[in-house]
């Protein structure tokens, strides 16, 4: 339950997975630093003959963000096989010039520096023409580099993802998010959460108690705005078929939503809204109103059904989250902003694991 890391100080074990796939075993770490700052420790090993050689990455708190940003971009590239564009994607010419093996070929990277180490993230491609991720995390002693690399192949990445998406929650909350928030000062999912009433609007008896579907969206909106999301759009009104009831953004994350007030059978009834807003998403912007468009390219992309049953995953569509999520979770989490001190930061991270 402790490691000794570069000096004999132990640290404390607070979180742990693990998986394997047909190419390596993976243990990853959540550890507590001297100084009360957690870290992420992959540890990644492959068995060569009768033995294990492993890579050891330790990720810092202040690095988390950035390198779940661009995780997620080279991953949904990679699996998406997207099309190369010269703005988004660098392609080495003097690398296909020279007429080099399909492996050494780098189809996309990215590069970012914190205060301890250098990041070069390259998507490439294998002999056999699927495409990999590698990982070099840098550190400067004294005059010279020390690389540490991992490479992530296809059939590892989205278990790869959801394991560093668990592990980077817990760590920059402070605390483990449940799958079902709605689980937390519920009996069961008609019942009201428990909200201190002078912290609570008016319209949040009538949000949990309308058959009204246009009050129900109208709510909903207001609600999303008070949490402190600026970027969040609403398109009620005219009922039309096909349509989604709203669009936010914050940090990483953007997010079409659609209220209903019947949430029975959900995935049978919003199918063909589900597949249409997916669709929306997978383009990497929105026209919203007269010459307003949002981009959001690089962006966690999910697709909610607010209703007033349980927070749960539907399907992931093109690595597109479909949730339904409750509207009392929302509020619930209205509540925590308001009595703890939740930023921006930590905001984006609790919407994203809802």
């Amino acid at each position: 339950m402790t490691e000794n890391w570069f000096s004999p100080e132990k640290r404390n074990l607070l979180l742990a997975e693990r998986y394997f796939s047909g190419s390596h075993h993976y243990f990853f770490e959540v550890k507590e630093a001297k100084n009360r700052s957690k870290y992420i420790i992959i540890d990644q090993r492959k068995k060569l003959e009768n033995e294990f050689i492993g890579t050891k990455m330790r990720i810092f708190e202040n690095e988390m963000l950035e390198f779940q940003r661009i995780l997620n971009k080279l991953i949904n590239f990679s699996l998406n096989d997207t099309s190369v564009t010269e703005t988004d994607h660098n392609y080495h010419n003097n690398q296909i010039e020279s007429n080099l093996s399909p492996n050494n070929l780098i189809f996309l990277e990215e590069k970012y520096f914190s205060s301890s180490h250098y990041y070069f993230f390259e998507v490439k491609q294998s002999k056999n023409g699927t495409k990999y991720i590698v990982i070099d995390q840098r550190k400067k002693l004294e005059n010279e580099f020390i690389s540490t690399k991992i490479r992530i192949f296809k059939d590892e990445m989205l278990e790869f993802q959801r394991v560093m998406n668990k592990l980077m929650a817990f760590t920059l909350n402070d605390n483990f998010i449940p799958s079902k928030i709605s689980d937390i000062n519920k009996d069961n999912q008609n019942q009201q959460i428990q909200l201190d009433s002078d912290l609570s609007p008016r319209f949040f008896d009538k949000i949990i108690t309308t058959n009204n579907w246009k009050q129900f969206e109208e709510y909903a909106y207001y609600l999303l705005k008070l949490l402190g999301i600026e970027t969040v759009y609403n398109f009620t009104g005219e009922r039309q078929a096909g349509k989604a009831d709203g669009f936010f953004k914050i940090g990483n994350l953007a997010v079409i939503y659609d209220c209903t007030l019947d949430f029975q059978n959900i995935e049978n009834s919003k199918s063909e809204q589900i597949n249409n807003y997916c669709n929306k998403l997978k383009q990497g912007s929105i026209e919203l109103s007269g010459r307003t468009t949002e981009e959001f390219y690089n962006h966690h992309k999910q697709v909610w059904i607010i209703t007033r049953g349980t927070t749960r995953q539907i399907k992931l569509v093109n690595l597109i989250e479909v949730k339904e999520v409750a509207i009392n979770d929302i509020m619930y989490l209205y509540q925590e902003r308001l009595t703890s001190n939740m930023n921006n930061q930590s905001l984006e991270i609790k919407l994203r694991n809802i």
